[in-house]
């Protein structure tokens, strides 16, 4: 198309002089007034991606949180089974977010349905096993309390991240959860 050696540079030279032209007040920001008539006024304002800003994917440990109201609840647990005399032995953590607890007497069993209905209503018998020293239980949270505290965290720890960014007041910052436990920043 152009052949010419000084055609090709020449055009190259437009250009170069215009992109600086437009440049200009975004370099300098205090033009002397005989040259602010004739240059643009407006800087061209850089997205966070080109001020060198940053992505980030944080993932909610969920099932830590849940371990931990687990482990609150247990301690809860035990006290009231301690109040209403039922024989137990054994109430720890186990696997996953679930409490395990022997009883030593067949009676306790009545008695710790009813306290799980009145006090515990989110706690659910996952399984039962009898043995010859007693009865071995393991409680969880039913689904949709599990699902309503995951959620819950997820949602207090966007609110903290939000806070901690807002603080620095930063300009153009996007916080919004991504999935079921995660958050993109």
């Amino acid at each position: 198309m152009f052949t010419s050696l000084k055609v090709r540079i020449s055009i190259i030279l437009i250009v170069c002089f215009t992109a600086l032209y437009f440049l200009i007040p975004t370099f300098i920001p205090n033009i002397p007034s005989p040259w602010n008539k004739y240059l643009p006024k407006e800087k061209i304002h850089l997205g966070l991606d080109l001020q060198g800003g940053m992505h980030l994917v944080l993932e909610v440990d969920t099932q830590k949180a849940l371990e931990s109201m687990m482990e609150r609840t247990s301690n809860d647990l035990k006290e009231s089974l301690m109040d209403n005399k039922v024989r137990f032995r054994k109430l720890e953590m186990a696997k996953g977010a679930t409490i395990s607890l022997e009883l030593t007497e067949s009676s306790g069993r009545t008695t710790l349905d009813k306290i799980l209905r009145d006090q515990y209503p989110d706690l659910e018998i996952a399984s039962s096993s009898a043995r010859e020293s007693g009865q071995i239980i393991v409680l969880q949270y039913n689904e949709r309390r599990a699902l309503g505290l995951k959620k819950l965290t997820v949602e207090h720890s966007l609110e903290t991240i939000r806070n901690r960014v807002d603080q620095f007041g930063i300009a153009e910052h996007e916080i919004v959860p991504e999935g079921d436990n995660r958050i993109m920043i």
